[in-house]
């Protein structure tokens, strides 16, 4: 079998789509599958990798000779070898590639040199999702931008401790809506698309997703079956990833309305946090607010690590709150780090609404926002929840 496929135009950007799902060492996982399409017309080829819970595929223009008897269909590269040599073709090359047994590859650009060949490892013990792709089911379709956001936001809520809560450390679909949670904060996100839909992704899985979804113009589909899922480009590259085993735990999203709310200055409160932590004991993590006046300026402070407790005041340029309720005022300790995973995805805005709600000897803070929104889109809505640790 040979082939031969324009580098920079068709080759390069098929290998940029499923990078996302290559592992490392030396085992099939580190390697590219090439592959004749089952109803190829010598007009196509296609790559496949594979590791873990991550799969993906890509269909590319190349030339296709395949002569009378010639049983090769596929075979692999490594992928970490093949990538130095193609770093050093030229970027206009034709780049061909050819066995004969399937398992010594070579590959050449027709320079005149000597050509290199790579060892292909048996492409029968790759892991192939063909039958699971036929019978997924299109429960979605939406914007690649609006699936990455919404992923990309989702994500830095879900909990990392895999040996203690499992069921925290995906972002999933329930009812419409995108949950993750980390017991201390908690994102609710509603795409509208994905309405019909019971994604759940697990969140070391989003990095390979979103480079996947960064190579797709247009809308994306999500096929769905009972043990994981498929994105599809327009050209039918495909992302998969396997069901994490643990589900996301039942919830219910809180009432729409704060009960009161202030508006601080963003770069102010950025600012101020700074100085606080530059002070505090290492890996500190309680952040306290105080406001002891309706009308009054709110006082953020943290311990130092000479054990004096710093305090910065912030200007609160708006208050307000929903009938029958007062302006809340007190004071709470709430998580440093939950604040700050909220800061990170306030964008260039130059104020942050904190919606205050007390909750019998708790409460929490509440962060909305509405990306996508145009004159003619009302977009999607975005929920944070950071949660009081404490109340004075």
């Amino acid at each position: 079998m040979k082939f031969k496929v324009a580098k920079k135009l068709d080759l390069e950007p098929a290998l940029a789509v499923v990078k996302g799902s290559l592992g490392s060492g030396d085992d099939l996982d580190s390697h590219l599958l090439f592959r004749v399409p089952a109803k190829g017309d010598g007009t196509k080829m296609e790559v496949l990798t594979h590791v873990q819970r991550m799969f993906s595929s890509c269909p590319f223009k190349a030339e296709v000779e395949q002569v009378d008897g010639d049983t090769v269909t596929k075979f692999t590269i490594k992928e970490s070898r093949i990538r130095m040599a193609l770093n050093a073709f030229p970027d206009d090359s034709v780049v061909t590639f050819e066995t004969t047994d399937g398992k010594v590859v070579k590959v050449s650009v027709d320079d005149g040199d000597d050509d290199p060949t790579y060892q292909s490892l048996d492409p029968e013990d790759f892991r192939f999702w063909d039958k699971l792709l036929e019978k997924a089911e299109v429960k979605a379709t939406l914007p690649a931008s609006r699936l990455a956001g919404a992923l990309n936001y989702s994500r830095q809520f879900a909990s990392d401790e895999e040996s203690r809560h499992p069921e925290l450390c995906v972002c999933e679909v329930k009812d419409a809506v995108l949950a993750s949670t980390d017991n201390n904060a908690a994102a609710f996100l509603k795409v509208a698309a994905l309405d019909k839909s019971n994604l759940r992704v697990h969140y070391k899985d989003v990095g390979g997703i979103l480079s996947f979804l960064g190579t797709c113009n247009g809308d994306v589909e999500i096929l769905e079956y009972d043990r994981g899922m498929f994105l599809r480009r327009a050209d039918g590259a495909v992302f998969g990833e396997g069901r994490f085993q643990a589900n996301f735990p039942a919830f219910k999203v809180p009432d729409a309305e704060d009960q009161s709310w202030w508006v601080l200055p963003l770069k102010d409160l950025k600012n101020k946090l700074q100085i606080l932590k530059s002070s505090a004991k290492d890996k500190d993590r309680v952040l306290t607010f105080a406001r002891t006046e309706v009308d009054g300026p709110i006082w953020i402070s943290m311990a130092s690590s000479t054990g004096k407790v710093t305090k910065q005041k912030l200007v609160c340029t708006e208050s307000g709150s929903k009938e029958g309720e007062k302006v809340f005022t007190g004071e709470f300790d709430m998580n440093l780090f939950s604040l700050e995973k909220v800061l990170r995805t306030a964008g260039d805005s130059e104020t942050l609404r904190f919606g205050v709600n007390r909750r019998n000897k708790g409460g929490y803070f509440r962060f909305g926002s509405n990306p996508f929104k145009t004159d003619t889109d009302p977009g999607d809505e975005y929920l944070v929840l950071v949660r009081w640790t404490r109340v004075g």
